[in-house]
């Protein structure tokens, strides 16, 4: 479980039950900047997702990085936004510029039918009007190995659930733009 903002992040391992995301608990990563907390769990792989895998027309190659883009126009700041977020292999959230998880989505995955995914609380980054969620994913590929298991293909799976405004979802689909990273 960890909890701060912009790359500054306290963690707990171990945590079970409800989960308090505030500074008495963690204490204060980086004072003075809002922060939201995150936890990572197993989970199967088909269930509840209303969420489309996204990625490239092409799969793989191995060592493929992209960068995935929405605009959301939300009719008010949510009261709440929790989100689920998974990546083949990792993933850097940048919601309205700010990074939000850095080096989510983990190298391991039980079997090809199940996945790990992070869970967030997206609302403190959002505003209300027009909001950009980004990703810069890495797609790492290689071969499996005795407790990793691997696609061979990349892919980026989001999906939040606002309450307090509209629209009510954002989910990955068709109308995410990808695009390879610029050349620096």
């Amino acid at each position: 479980v960890a909890y701060g903002a912009s790359g500054s992040f306290n963690h707990k391992y171990g945590v079970t039950g409800t989960i308090t995301f505030d500074n008495a608990t963690f204490g204060d990563p980086i004072p003075g900047v809002v922060k939201a907390g995150y936890s990572r769990a197993s989970v199967g792989g088909g269930g509840d997702w209303n969420a489309q895998w996204i990625w490239q027309a092409a799969n793989g190659p191995n060592n493929t990085w992209l960068r995935l883009r929405k605009r959301v126009t939300l009719s008010q700041k949510p009261t709440s936004a929790p989100v689920r977020i998974a990546a083949e292999n990792n993933y850097w959230l940048f919601i309205n510029g700010q990074l939000v998880v850095p080096d989510g989505g983990m190298d391991v995955r039980p079997d090809l039918r199940n996945t790990y995914f992070d869970s967030i609380d997206i609302a403190p980054y959002l505003t209300a009007g027009d909001n950009i969620i980004a990703a810069l994913v890495w797609h790492k590929g290689g071969i499996n190995g005795y407790s990793q298991r691997l696609t061979g293909v990349g892919g980026f799976l989001f999906e939040a659930s606002l309450s307090g405004a509209t629209p009510a979802r954002v989910a990955t689909d068709s109308s995410w733009r990808v695009s390879p990273p610029r050349a620096s």
